[in-house]
C-alpha cells in the first residue's frame, strides 16, 4: 500500500496512523501494531493545515459499517457531544437547533444502548434495524421499571 502518513493518534491505548492512500485516493487509518512492513521513501509530504487528526480518526470509525444510521436529537450539537463520543457518528447542527447524527454500525443493539444515555429525546430517521433495537431496548427498560410481583 502506497501511503503518506499524516499523523499518529493514540486512542483507547492503541496507536493509529492517519494517512493518505495513493493507491485508493482516500484517507486511511491503520493500527500501528498491525503494520508488518515499512519502506522509507525520499519524498516529503505536507498534511492538510487544518487537520484535526483525532477527529478525523473518530469520524473514520463511525462510518463504513453494514447498517446506515441517521438520528435527530432534540438538543444542540454541544449538548449531544457531551453525552456521546464523537466516534459514534458525525454530529451536525440543523437549522432548527437540533442535531443530526450520521453514522453506520454493525451492531444496532449496541448502538441503541449508546444513544439511550442522551438526556434529550431523539428520533431514528433512517435504519429499520436501529429502530427495532431502540424499540426493544425501550420495552426492556419499561419491564425493568415495573414493580416486582414477588
Amino acid at each position: 500500500m502506497d501511503v503518506d502518513p499524516w499523523a499518529v493518534v493514540l486512542r483507547h491505548s492503541l496507536w493509529y496512523l492517519l494517512c493518505w492512500s495513493h493507491t485508493r485516493q482516500t484517507q486511511r487509518v491503520l493500527r500501528v501494531d498491525r503494520i508488518v512492513g515499512v519502506e522509507v521513501r525520499p519524498e516529503t509530504f505536507t498534511p492538510p493545515p487544518d487537520l484535526d487528526a483525532l477527529r478525523t480518526v473518530e469520524d473514520h470509525f463511525s462510518q463504513g459499517w453494514k447498517y446506515p444510521v441517521e438520528v435527530l436529537v432534540d438538543a444542540t450539537a454541544a449538548d449531544v457531544s457531551r453525552w456521546i463520543p464523537r466516534s459514534l457518528g458525525r454530529m451536525e447542527p440543523t437549522d432548527d437547533g437540533r442535531t443530526r447524527i450520521s453514522a453506520s454500525t454493525n451492531e444496532p443493539d449496541w448502538y441503541a444502548r449508546q444513544l439511550a444515555v442522551m438526556e434529550a429525546p431523539f428520533h431514528v430517521v433512517r435504519s429499520p434495524e436501529l429502530q427495532r433495537s431502540v424499540a426493544a431496548l425501550g420495552r426492556s427498560l419499561i419491564r425493568a421499571g415495573r414493580a416486582s410481583t414477588r
